[in-house]
């Protein structure tokens, strides 16, 4: 769908290096829990499932106490090593497994879950998934709390979600299992495909703590939004009412149940994606790998670059309104560009100068270096 120009190539080849996760295995993988934070002593679900040529799945957990040392520092203490409590073996191979367990008493308060699913395809193959949630009443609720963590915040994107004042703490965390799975998961950029895992790469907190968002982009951050910037690269506030959106600074708004605007606005948050639509926007070309032009020339130069024809560049236009940016990526109703005017259409997506910057965001992320300053070399 889209190439990598010469430059990109060594980035990826590390980003497929650190992400496949067994990408040899014949087959997939996905592994989730509900309810993403569950309460004290309340009953939790881990579940995997795979697909392709599946001989058997294998679901463990370990489980670490929290607790706060000397001078304030968070400690986090193994207390039920890794053990397998659930095995799925269907007599031979199958084309779909489904594999659940539910701890019914759950956890007590202050612990820390390190789920880990692993699924073997007939070759004896595996692929494993692994990820931290919090469990029971957390002992620091001004932090962002872990409710899908697959690794250090240095080299991963980090996200933290927190409730509008329009809706509720408590319906909040209720759809946060509906925000990662059903709507960023619905993204092959986020969720990943049959070789690559995208999901590894990103970390999922929240925190409880009202903020407010109001048309245009006009935010009040909560109280403790500075505890929440030092983990999280992006805050997103999610709310219920139908808005305009926006993000400003290291915040975003997105409506919670609808992905078009949310996977929008995220891609503005953590890859700088510029946006696609005339005419009442922000706009300027990125210094290294676009997805925005400020002339026709630029964009017709990297047309080769995506192997795109230099014909695909289009000016942003709006009715009888144009404005000096080109864009090159998808434009179709059917199929448009998710950072474009096709933004709200059912098949929008990242397209393919979208997905090459995404592609050099991750490869800066797995060499600890995210957001440095200057982005470009």
């Amino acid at each position: 769908m889209f190439s990598i120009p010469l430059r990109l190539s060594r980035t990826l080849l590390a980003l497929l290096s650190a992400a496949a996760l067994g990408a040899c295995s014949d087959a997939s993988l996905l592994a989730t829990h509900s309810p993403m934070h569950p309460d004290t002593n309340a009953a939790v679900t881990l579940r995997a499932r795979s697909t392709g040529t599946v001989d058997r799945i294998t679901l463990s957990y370990e489980v670490y106490t929290l607790s706060t040392g000397g001078g304030g520092v968070h400690v986090q203490t193994l207390t039920t090593p890794l053990a397998a409590v659930k095995t799925c073996d269907p007599a031979g191979n199958v084309a779909n497994l489904d594999c659940s367990h539910t701890i019914a008493g759950g956890f007590p308060a202050n612990r820390l879950i390190r789920f880990v699913a692993q699924a073997w395809d007939g070759n004896g193959k595996s692929r494993t998934e692994s990820y931290s949630f919090a469990a029971g009443a957390y002992p620091w609720p001004n932090d962002a709390i872990p409710i899908r963590v697959s690794g250090d915040t240095v080299n991963h994107m980090d996200l933290v979600f927190i409730p509008d004042t329009d809706i509720s703490v408590a319906n909040f965390r209720n759809g946060l299992a509906g925000v990662i799975e059903n709507r960023y998961f619905g993204y092959d950029t986020y969720l990943g495909n049959d070789t690559i895992m995208w999901r590894t790469l990103y970390n999922f907190y929240y925190s409880g703590v009202q903020g407010n968002y109001e048309e245009l982009c006009s935010f009040t951050a909560p109280a403790n939004l500075a505890t929440l910037q030092a983990v999280g690269d992006s805050i997103a506030i999610l709310h219920s009412t139908n808005l305009r959106d926006c993000k400003s600074g290291g915040m975003f708004s997105s409506e919670i149940d609808y992905d078009k605007t949310l996977v929008h606005e995220t891609g503005h948050a953590l890859f700088n994606l510029k946006d696609e639509y005339c005419c009442d926007s922000s706009y300027s070309q990125q210094a290294c790998v676009p997805n925005l032009y400020a002339s026709l020339a630029a964009c017709q130069a990297d047309a080769p670059n995506l192997s795109l024809p230099a014909s695909a560049c289009t000016q942003l236009s709006k009715g009888g309104t144009t404005i000096n940016f080109w864009r090159i990526d998808s434009a179709a109703t059917a199929d448009g560009c998710i950072m474009g005017p096709a933004q709200h259409e059912a098949g929008s997506d990242h397209r393919e100068a979208d997905r090459r910057r995404i592609l050099w965001r991750w490869g800066k992320c797995l060499g600890g270096q995210c957001f440095t300053t200057p982005e470009c070399p």
